[in-house]
Formats: C-alpha cells, sequence, structure tokens
C-alpha cells in the first residue's frame, strides 16, 4: 500500500511508526505491527523551508523482504513532495501447462491393415 498519509509528527524506525510527542497518538502505531505489516521508506519524503522534514509518503507491505529497494526522486514541478520509487521483488508461478497428445488408434491400426495387404 503506497500513498501521502500526513503524519507529520510521526517518524519512523525499523519499519514502525513513533510520534515525536508521547502526547499524540495515532491508531497507525498498533495497526501496523498488529496486521504483521512494514513501513519501507526511511527517508524523509517532504522538505519545506521553516518547518521539519518529514516522511509523509509511505509504503507499506507485509513482505519487507520483498520490497528490494526504495528511494525518492527530486521534486516534480511545484510539489513539496518527492517522488518515491520502489523496486519490488515478484515471484511468478512457473505455468502449468502440460503438453498432452492424443493418438487416434483406430487410424493407426488400419493403416497397418492397409500396409500388410
Amino acid at each position: 500500500m503506497t500513498g501521502d498519509f500526513n503524519l507529520p509528527s510521526m517518524f519512523w524506525m525499523d519499519g514502525q511508526g513513533v510520534t515525536r510527542s508521547s502526547f499524540e497518538q495515532n491508531p497507525l502505531i498498533q495497526v501496523l505491527p498488529n496486521n504483521f505489516l512494514y513501513q519501507t521508506v526511511t527517508v524523509p519524503t517532504r522538505i519545506c523551508l521553516g518547518q521539519n522534514p518529514s516522511t509523509l509518503d509511505l509504503v507499506i507491505t507485509n513482505d519487507p523482504e520483498k520490497v528490494i529497494g526504495t528511494q525518492t526522486l527530486s521534486l516534480i514541478g511545484s510539489s513539496n513532495h518527492m517522488s518515491v520509487l520502489s523496486s519490488i521483488q515478484l515471484n511468478s508461478k512457473p505455468s502449468k501447462y502440460t503438453k498432452q497428445s492424443f493418438t487416434n488408434y483406430k487410424m493407426m491400426v488400419e493403416e497397418l491393415i492397409d500396409a500388410n495387404l
């Protein structure tokens, strides 16, 4: 799952969210570990003058080992959010196609009989 979660008061350690203030709690802090989910963006994705950089744009997965690379790209246009690019390893299953051939035994017997005559 990816997107702008707009949680500027959270920072991320080892795939889990932590709030900057002990007074502020966010349900996402419990939702991720309770559902075996991890957040893979480790660098700030929003940078504004006069504000602390924050990681607002997240990539959440149930298998962090399949996210083999997450990086930020430069700002686009007038946006103050950096683009996030993730590489995800997908394992495709081998095709279950099995070649089958069918022989017309009746025709084969007739051809053998005709060949012996």
